[in-house]
């Protein structure tokens, strides 16, 4: 076999291959669009679902000033604010002041959740490692705010939410507490 004749053979056994690359490529492609979709969709559920808002709850000017320093709100409470609570996080809008407290992430969780007399307390601990120091550190935040009376049902669900979620991801809770976890977090 010449030269000429080989390089008519791989040719045409490339050429008769080509559709069926083509046809594999294309397949593939949409494969792999698909998934990436997949992918895609379900992440953007996830963080929807973390992000949306469990409640919202309006307070008018006079209610925020008293319970903004009763509670230790906002240093300087302006006007009518706007509590938005989700799974990850507390949103304070005080007269487009924005503040953002931090319910959970990698090294921080709520461990109590409570609903007492229109009063919703919120117990978050977390742990660092301070650079160097070469020992873990342990800290807790509590915070409360008032909920409105017309709301109290709804405050009921995300206290039962939340303390579902403290019981279900108690490994978490635990790596936040240096005594461990028993079940219950006292506020």
């Amino acid at each position: 076999m010449n030269s000429r004749q080989l390089f008519v053979f791989l040719f045409s056994t490339f050429a008769s291959l080509v559709p069926t690359l083509v046809i594999v490529g294309m397949f593939l492609l949409v494969f792999a669009l698909v998934s990436v979709a997949r992918r895609a969709k379900t992440s953007d559920t996830n963080f929807r679902i973390q992000m949306e808002p469990l409640a919202v709850w309006d307070y008018s000017p006079d209610e925020w000033q008293n319970y903004a320093k009763l509670y230790d709100l906002a240093k300087f409470p302006k006007g009518a604010a706007r509590v938005s609570i989700t799974l990850l996080d507390v949103w304070i809008i005080d007269d487009g002041e924005v503040r953002r407290k931090i319910l959970a992430d990698t090294r921080k969780c709520m461990t109590a959740c409570r609903f007492v007399d229109q009063i919703m307390k919120l117990r978050v601990r977390s742990w660092a490692c301070p650079y160097r120091s070469g020992r873990v550190v342990y800290s807790v935040e509590d915070f409360s705010f008032p909920i409105p009376l017309e709301k109290t049902e709804e405050a009921i669900k995300i206290e039962r939410l939340f303390n579902e979620n403290i019981i279900s991801q108690s490994e978490k809770v635990a790596s936040v507490m240096p005594e461990g976890f028993t079940g219950t977090d006292s506020i």
